[in-house]
């Protein structure tokens, strides 16, 4: 599988490069000056004093994904360079924020703020400088919000506290926020931290079950409930948490789409395979197969054969595809919503569901109620090893 993958990078590569790249029997390199990296336009318009363009350059982590390509050095080095980064994003923004301030443009200095804060979620500075541009601008109830998120978000994923200073901010916003509550003349002063209540006991179990997808055997969990129980908001909170403890996990998530067109509901969980790591893993006539589904997988591998259209095989070039993927990255599949998928979906879905390779969790959430649609099965999955869970009433 490695050979295979490398092989088709390779054939990739060239094609993209043509002359630029040279491959020899045991070498392979890029001549000098036949690419421009981002990275170095973004450190070159920092120091330049250019922070638009820098800030216009960012467009998420250096290097994402690439963590465990190589070994404990490799890491080590990742790290060091997004830190580098950060602390260069954080110089160009805390700049705009500031000419925005000066210009008295505050709608400007609070859209900055947010885009910092949304780059660097995990930055405490960035969220200092949004919470003091919105308590500037008379929005005492959002700089409030904004703590309470970002104290929970730090003590769900760090495990940690914010810094004593930071703390402290939370007694003058609570105030600032309960005067403007009552000047803007509205019932209730109540704010509220966006945390999950009463679902404590699913989420562990979901959470155990990530884990053990990624020791053993592939998990399938179904979770039920009724509607308005809050099926939405346990994978909501679920993908944050995977995201959070897995940022090299590959996440596909869509929901019922109705009955037409066939095979919408599947097409759209699986559009995220054009870019995940280990595809090219794969043989080429899978991912032709699957390319039925996310036809975006052309623009990814350019030169791949003509598809049977036969359904059985497309089945079993899903499977393979996500066994090369998981090979190097564990992947999430969400299906929300899952009574209103349509039934080719559901099938193909449900096959792959029972031969879930290790490193892969398959979480369905399905609202009680009659079949949406005539004739279809109750209840998509039949793998012996799936988890069921339901929600109860909350009181």
């Amino acid at each position: 599988r490695a050979r295979q993958s490398l092989r088709q990078a390779l054939v990739e590569l060239k094609h993209a490069l043509g002359d630029q790249i040279e491959v020899e029997v045991d070498t392979v390199r890029l001549v000098t000056n036949a690419v421009e990296l981002d990275i170095t336009r973004f450190e070159r318009e920092v120091a330049d004093g250019h922070a638009a363009n820098a800030v216009d350059r960012w467009t998420g982590e250096f290097f994402d994904g690439g963590e465990d390509i190589g070994g404990e050095g490799f890491r080590r080095w990742i790290d060091g360079e997004r830190q580098a980064l950060h602390q260069q994003l954080a110089i160009a923004m805390e700049k705009l924020v500031s000419d925005a301030v000066t210009e008295g443009d505050w709608s400007r200095a609070i859209a900055v703020s947010e885009r910092w804060a949304d780059a660097l979620p995990l930055d405490e500075r960035a969220h200092v400088r949004l919470i003091e541009v919105l308590r500037m601008n008379g929005r005492g109830g959002d700089a409030f919000r904004t703590h309470a998120a970002f104290v929970a978000r730090a003590k769900t994923v760090l495990d940690l506290e914010p810094s004593p200073e930071f703390m402290r901010m939370a007694g003058g916003l609570a105030e600032t926020a309960r005067s403007d509550v009552a000047r803007q003349g509205r019932g209730s002063a109540a704010m509220h931290t966006p945390s999950l209540v009463g679902r404590g006991a699913v989420m562990r179990e979901l959470s155990d079950a990530w884990i053990a997808a990624n020791s053993g055997p592939g998990v399938v969990v179904s979770v039920r409930g009724d509607v308005g129980s809050g099926l939405t908001r346990i994978c909501d909170e679920m993908e944050e948490r995977v995201r959070a403890s897995s940022p090299d996990c590959l996440v596909l998530r869509t929901r019922g789409r109705g009955p037409e067109p066939a095979l919408g509901t599947a097409a759209a969980l699986l559009e995220g395979l054009r870019s995940a790591s280990g595809s090219a893993g794969a043989a080429p006539e899978a991912l032709a197969e699957v390319a039925r589904l996310v036809p975006d997988l052309h623009t990814q591998f350019r030169h791949l054969p003509d598809a049977t259209g036969d359904d059985d095989v497309l089945r079993e070039s899903l499977l393979q595809v996500i066994a090369a993927i998981v090979e190097e990255q564990p992947m999430l599949l969400m299906v929300d919503d899952l009574q209103m998928a349509d039934i080719p979906s559901r099938r193909l879905l449900s096959s792959v569901a029972i031969r879930l390779p290790r490193g892969a969790m398959f979480l369905v959430a399905k609202a009680d109620g009659p079949a949406v649609f005539p004739g279809a099965p109750d209840d998509m999955l039949a793998a012996r090893t799936m988890m069921r869970l339901h929600l109860g009433a909350l009181t």
